[in-house]
């Protein structure tokens, strides 16, 4: 079993680093707060999330979600083969196949084409984000908005995907 504090201990700081600047005004006053706060927060979850898909097709190859050779079950069946409290932390926010297959969508709307799904290659994109429950996303018409606050923290359903990959791989 390979050794995955470093990758937890990172994808967690780097996820408290940004949801602390989110929260924070830098000490220019609560009115730029409220008028910056929600550009910055949906830039910040869809630069962690452009991040961290990256990181998995460098580590384990593009889909890797769908991929892995070295198992023989899906990654959905992995999931809950796992421990009562792996699977529970996965299961709470519904950390599945086609939740990331979603992020996918999002992540490509979010760098190719002003947030909207609707223009994305993959023309099931907006089916593909709707039909999950993914925390922190709003949508309008194909356009999303990205949030990561106290109530809903969309950098922590990214991160906990990324964990449960790695995890696929045997990184845990």
């Amino acid at each position: 079993m390979a050794d995955r504090i470093p990758l937890l201990v990172h994808a967690r700081r780097f996820h408290n680093l940004l949801r602390n600047n989110i929260e924070s005004d830098d000490g220019r006053g609560e009115e730029v707060l409220i008028e910056e706060r929600p550009v910055f927060e949906h830039y910040a979850c869809g630069m962690y999330l452009s991040a961290c898909l990256a990181y998995l097709d460098n580590k384990y190859g593009q889909s890797s979600w769908k991929n892995n050779n070295n198992s023989t079950d899906d990654f959905d069946t992995f999931l809950l083969s796992l421990s009562e409290k792996q699977q529970r932390n996965f299961t709470r926010l519904a950390i599945s196949e086609s939740g990331i297959d979603a992020l996918v969508c999002i992540r490509n709307a979010f760098i190719h084409n002003n947030n909207d799904l609707k223009k994305n290659t993959d023309k099931k994109s907006l089916l593909k984000v709707s039909s999950v429950k993914i925390p922190g996303i709003t949508l309008n018409d194909g356009v999303f908005i990205l949030t990561s606050n106290n109530t809903e923290d969309f950098m922590q359903y990214v991160r906990l995907s990324l964990v449960a990959v790695a995890i696929y791989y045997g990184d845990g």
